[in-house]
């Protein structure tokens, strides 16, 4: 199947433009800069949200983090990592994702801005999404109440899953894990890696040069940083988003693959002509629109 015709043009707008890469390695924070301005032109958040920046002071520690609500009083919390390859990206260039989440679910989301490689590499990323995930967890009535959900996007659903397994080793109850085009494995090679190296827009040198920034000389089958390696055995219910064209989509299969084996309830959702970020670009395509509307349904259900 081709790529979706709408995602498609802005590949090409992309393409046109000359953009740089994602991140190369070297100048952080251009590349952060340059994340920024593009997500923030991409779309801006849903209106009609109550939308609440705080400091929670977890382990030693203020993690800033944004709360959203639609006042629905629909009980049920989502905690929410945002993507960005742990360098780049915060609560603003994610804004849509959890406005999105609130909006269908009718749930509170609270966005997590945790520290960022390459001043801060793992596990600085994972401790803070842990003690933030954890101090909520403790306090659910001061957010949504109800029960409590993780999610996240990219490298955000790469500390999403690996929360979610310490979440059952510390017996915080998680209803649900909403993973979207998550990063699984740091160590091993997938032919998705090859396949969709280049051409749409995340590519493989972006991968490589994120994963070294944030693993640097640790363990990269570490279950904190590859969830892939951890114990899935008693795992939370688990929604996995994979895309067509991503170099991402074999490793969320796999993920997926290796939950179904040990009796977790997964729901694996495939999207053959999408692209990685999809769940962001619902604003540009009624493909990723009808993606995210199905993956925040797939979340509500264990809500």
């Amino acid at each position: 199947m081709p790529v979706d015709p709408d995602t498609q043009k802005l590949l090409d707008q992309i393409a046109a433009a000359g953009a740089p890469p994602i991140f190369d390695g070297t100048d952080v924070a251009a590349s952060r800069a340059a994340y920024r301005t593009a997500a923030l032109a991409a779309a801006a958040g849903l209106e009609g949200l109550q939308v609440e920046d705080r400091l929670l002071e977890a382990s030693g520690r203020s993690v800033p983090i944004r709360v959203y609500s639609t006042g629905s009083g629909k009980p049920g919390t989502v905690v929410f990592f945002h993507g960005g390859g742990w360098v780049v990206g915060d609560l603003d260039t994610h804004d849509r994702f959890c406005s999105r989440i609130a909006r269908d679910t009718g749930r509170v989301v609270v966005s997590v801005d945790y520290r960022l490689a390459p001043e801060h590499p793992f596990p600085a990323a994972y401790d803070d999404c842990w003690a933030a995930l954890s101090t909520i967890a403790a306090d659910l009535d001061s957010y949504g109440g109800g029960k409590l959900a993780t999610a996240g996007d990219s490298a955000g659903a790469n500390l999403a899953a690996a929360v979610a397994q310490q979440a059952r080793d510390e017996g915080v109850e998680l209803a649900a894990a909403l993973l979207l085009y998550p990063v699984t494995d740091l160590q091993g090679d997938y032919l998705s890696r090859t396949q969709n190296a280049t051409g749409y827009r995340l590519t493989r040198s972006d991968i490589d040069a994120f994963e070294e920034a944030y693993a640097a000389d640790e363990d990269r089958a570490d279950p904190r940083m590859s969830p892939l390696y951890g114990d899935p055995v008693g795992l939370c219910p688990t929604i996995v988003a994979v895309a067509g064209y991503d170099p991402l989509r074999d490793e969320g299969t796999a993920y997926a693959e290796v939950l179904q084996k040990a009796g977790v309830d997964v729901t694996l959702r495939a999207y053959p002509t999408l692209i990685h970020g999809f769940f962001g670009m619902a604003g540009i395509s009624k493909a990723c629109d009808s993606a995210a509307a199905e993956l925040t349904t797939d979340l509500a259900t264990y809500l």
